[in-house]
């Protein structure tokens, strides 16, 4: 196929320097990244100081007290160490003692048990995709380790590719957050860390079940090292379902453990997946889908006597294949960055600047080969006018080679109103660029009906938003959060249908109303338990039609979890209702609950023995028209950490 290739933007001024060869030239990230190597090692010595919990210290998670209550910190909506009560919007925290609850074993359940919703199409291997706040799965973004995950061509991670075993910690912060990490952070921002160092620990998980799936995972960790390495399979619930994963990490410290504002550590992480795609029930398929995703990150920290400096330097690749019997496709995508941060307190301000650069190179049988440069800028103040009451406030300037340039601001009031009760408001602004299937597609069949063709001439999506939260910490361990909040899309892409076939274009508007209402209550003794239930209202906009509704994945989601512990025995049973679904494809979509339910039994020895039943009431239903999702299915495993 003939290599087709966006002419280049002219730009003017900064901005057509930022977007200039030499900018974004191999040479020039190679400096920038010495330069952000060097930098904090050429200033003094490091003072210590207390500091928020990160992924090599997840099983160490710093606590603050909040009114005789121990309250987690989190980091990921103000790229801050913040108590919840004062974290801008919603965010929830999966750590380490609700992975080893959870009934599943995959990214996927631990988020939709955190009450999210999930895009997916089949069982633990299939494509899954998180859609935070209403907005679609390429318009919320992903973090490995701090990374920001290459979505690829299509624009979306697929979730099923990252393994619960290596797990430490995710955070979700619902909400726009470009004004912090740039594009695809318009409904939020998934957080995934990962801990194989910091501590003197080996163990491993052995596990099979249903559909005659199995899993075996190998974990040693030193406190500068740290390895691990597994697999699964399945052979499916559908014909052609059949999958098998494998994934390798490792890990390595620079620095001695226990200095958080002291450290450079290195993480590498190689993920694979090979499976059948069964297509839906009414038009099978034989085709096969493998991918290949490999993350280098090289990340640190420093702590000057005002300042500290945070760094990382990356590389990612990202290699799909498909085959069927109607030929073969493949789309490879090789990305570089670097990013440099410095954060400082003076008097009641803490402010925060960065800057980030990133360099992609995109091969594609059905979009050409083309590459995108892309550069940030961001700026943050959090400032306490008086005590029990912040302000927060933020801007970043983006600018890429193929989408010019984009503007994001926000502003955060958070105030105490008692010591256990808060309220947040807040705005802000976000965007989401092209797809480089969206700008360079071309397929064309000689026929309209079956041609799509992509725009060089696409401008980024819009959105911007408005939320207010209520936030309730307890003094027996319960928490209760309430969230509503406002959005707006314009210049949503779309593939239109024209004289010579579907081609790209900014012609969407989105209006988004929701509710979140949050309760949740950790014991180490007998019940404990969580409630998330969300009422979604998104409108669409047509050309001839106007505003419709688009509810497909439940107007109405509910989620209910109850843990009970007693000695070494521990239940945990989490019920999901999802209701309000608007059609797919003509076709309806009927309300489903789903109810899950697992039994743990810790020996003496510090053995995990588990049973995990899901779909326990083998209910019918599908998330996706015409793809059906596993009846009830049981699991059993072993886990063991010394």
């Amino acid at each position: 196929m003939k290599e087709r290739k966006r002419e280049p933007v002219p730009h003017r001024g900064i901005t057509g320097f930022f977007c200039s060869g030499f900018f974004f030239s191999p040479l020039t990230l190679l400096l920038f990244s010495a330069v952000i190597l060097l930098t904090p090692a050429l200033l003094p010595a490091p003072v210590l100081a207390t500091e928020a919990p990160d992924a090599g210290e997840a099983d160490a998670v710093e606590i603050v007290e909040f009114d005789e209550v121990e309250e987690e910190v989190v980091v990921t909506a103000a790229r801050l160490p913040l108590r919840q009560a004062e974290t801008p919007g919603l965010t929830i925290v999966v750590d380490r003692e609700a992975i080893r609850q959870s009934t599943g074993k995959n990214l996927s359940t631990l988020i939709v048990e955190a009450g999210f919703p999930v895009s997916a199409s089949g069982g633990d291997f299939a494509q899954a995709s998180v859609q935070l706040g209403g907005f679609s799965a390429n318009q919320s973004l992903v973090l490995f380790n701090g990374v920001p995950v290459n979505p690829g061509p299509v624009g979306e991670v697929d979730l099923s590719l990252f393994p619960a075993a290596v797990l430490a910690r995710v955070e979700i912060s619902r909400g726009p957050l470009s004004p912090l990490y740039g594009a695809n952070a318009m409904g939020g921002v998934v957080n995934i860390e990962t801990a194989l160092s910091g501590e003197e620990r080996s163990g491993f998980f052995l596990g099979g079940g249903s559909f005659n799936s199995g899993e075996m995972d190998l974990f040693l960790k030193r406190e500068r090292w740290g390895l691990a390495a597994g697999g699964s399979s399945s052979a499916g619930y559908r014909p052609n379902s059949d999958a098998k994963k494998i994934h390798l990490s490792g890990e390595y410290s620079f620095r001695p453990a226990g200095k958080d504002n002291d450290r450079l550590v290195l993480q590498g992480h190689f993920l694979t997946k090979d499976a059948g795609i069964p297509g839906m029930i009414s038009s099978p398929s034989g085709g096969r889908q493998s991918d290949q995703r490999f993350i280098l990150n090289l990340s640190g920290k420093n702590q000057t006597a005002k300042n500290l400096w945070e760094y990382r330097i990356f590389t990612q690749s990202w290699d799909n294949q498909y085959k069927s019997e109607f030929g073969a496709d493949r789309h490879r995508v090789e990305g570089h960055g670097a990013e440099l941060s410095g954060r400082r307190e003076a008097g009641n301000h803490i402010l925060l600047a960065g800057i980030s650069l990133a360099y992609d190179d995109f091969s594609s049988t059905k979009s050409g080969q083309n590459n995108r440069s892309h550069g940030g800028v961001f700026l943050q103040d959090l400032w306490t006018l008086r005590r029990g009451l912040v302000l927060l406030t933020g801007l970043r300037w983006d600018v890429s080679s193929d989408y010019g340039a984009a503007l994001s601001p926000r502003v955060n009031l958070i105030k105490n109103l008692t010591k256990n009760l808060s309220i947040k408001a807040g705005y802000g602004r976000a965007f989401r660029p092209p797809t480089v299937n969206e700008l360079y597609w071309h397929e064309d069949y000689g026929n309209p009906d079956w041609n799509m063709f992509g725009n060089p001439d696409l401008r980024p999506e819009k959105g911007e938003s408005y939320d207010l939260t209520l936030h309730w910490q307890g003094r027996t361990g319960s928490t209760l959060t309430a969230g509503f909040y406002r959005s707006r899309l314009t210049d949503g892409i779309a593939w239109q249908q024209e004289a010579t076939g579907y081609i790209a274009q900014n012609v969407d508007r989105v209006k988004i109303t929701g509710l979140d209402l949050r309760w949740e209550r950790r014991t180490k003794n007998g019940y404990g338990g969580d409630i998330a239930y969300t009422w979604l209202n998104r409108q669409d906009w047509k050309a001839g039609t106007g505003y419709a509704k688009n509810t497909r994945l439940g107007e109405h989601r509910a989620a209910v979890g109850v843990t009970f512990t007693r000695g070494p025995w521990q239940v945990r049973t989490c019920w999901q209702l999802v209701a309000g679904r608007t059609p797919q494809w003509g076709q309806a979509m009927p309300d489903y609950g789903l109810l899950d339910t697992a039994l743990i039994y810790r020996t003496r020895n510090g053995y995990d023995l588990k049973l995990a039943v899901n779909n326990l009431l083998d209910t019918a239903y599908e998330i996706n028209a015409g793809y059906p999702m596993p009846g009830r299915n049981l699991e059993v495993s072993i886990y063991h950490a010394f």
